[in-house]
């Protein structure tokens, strides 16, 4: 059994991290255990999963896995059933989680299935089902987007497709939960050095250089900032690595 399975009694400041696997998720999880928040951690990998809860236990927070596949409504169910039965209120929730697929903007065999599955739908159906536990907290909702949704990602239509439908899903519920007391920011990070930047570029025969990227952490920064200053709305942020990251490539920050 993981040292998170064990972990029951919650009702302290709470938050849902989706993709805490690895990555930004993972950062972001470990960010919010340093202010000792009860965390529910979502994502495909449970034994990643586990490595998160264990530093969040470490950090003095308290973690529960779920795991789940968001291509998969019954997952996407039985997540937000964990949540409304185990979480009185929740402070944050973080759509981490995410897809990128390479294809061609010329070739009909576009992968926008999965794309509209994991990056657009499930934040959605996620947040409507837990919204009055947000409501409840004053909570605040971060959407975990791409520069892809603000410019041209050549290579990768359909994944930017699904980021520009997240942007504008993002826009409408910060207007519709105006003057209630819910937070919702959107964050565009530029490359971050992550296994699914890696892949990306494998995918596209470049060097991969991690370390002039933004780093998870650094995303994970902005999130407890905005976590530390509740009588604030940060409703969109743009970052880009200090080092220019892959400037020369169309999709870069």
């Amino acid at each position: 059994m993981s040292p998170s399975a064990e972990t029951s009694g919650f009702g302290a400041r709470s938050a849902v991290v989706t993709g805490a696997s690895n990555g930004i998720g993972r950062a972001i999880s470990v960010a919010l255990a340093a202010s000792r928040m009860d965390l529910w951690l979502a994502g495909r990998d449970e034994k990643r999963l586990d490595a998160t809860a264990a530093t969040a236990i470490s950090l003095g927070s308290r973690a529960r896995v779920i795991v789940a596949d968001f291509e998969r409504d019954d997952d996407i169910a039985a997540l937000v059933e964990v949540v409304n039965n185990e979480c009185e209120q929740l402070d944050v929730l973080v759509h981490a989680a995410g897809v990128a697929r390479a294809d061609d903007a010329g070739s009909a065999e576009l992968p926008l299935a999965a794309h509209h599955a994991v990056n657009t739908r499930a934040p959605r159906v996620i947040t409507a089902a837990v919204q009055p536990l947000l409501l409840r907290a004053r909570g605040m909702v971060v959407v975990v987007n791409s520069v892809a949704a603000l410019r041209d990602a050549p290579g990768f239509t359909s994944y930017a497709a699904s980021k520009v439908a997240a942007k504008s899903w993002a826009d409408a519920l910060r207007v519709e939960l105006a003057g209630r007391g819910v937070r919702v920011c959107s964050l565009f990070p530029g490359q971050v050095a992550t296994d699914m930047q890696r892949a990306i570029y494998a995918h596209g025969g470049d060097a991969y250089e991690p370390d002039r990227l933004l780093q998870p952490a650094d995303i994970a920064a902005v999130v407890a900032f905005m976590n530390d200053h509740p009588q604030m709305e940060l409703t969109e942020v743009m970052l880009r690595s200090a080092q220019g990251g892959y400037v020369a490539r169309s999709v870069s920050a």
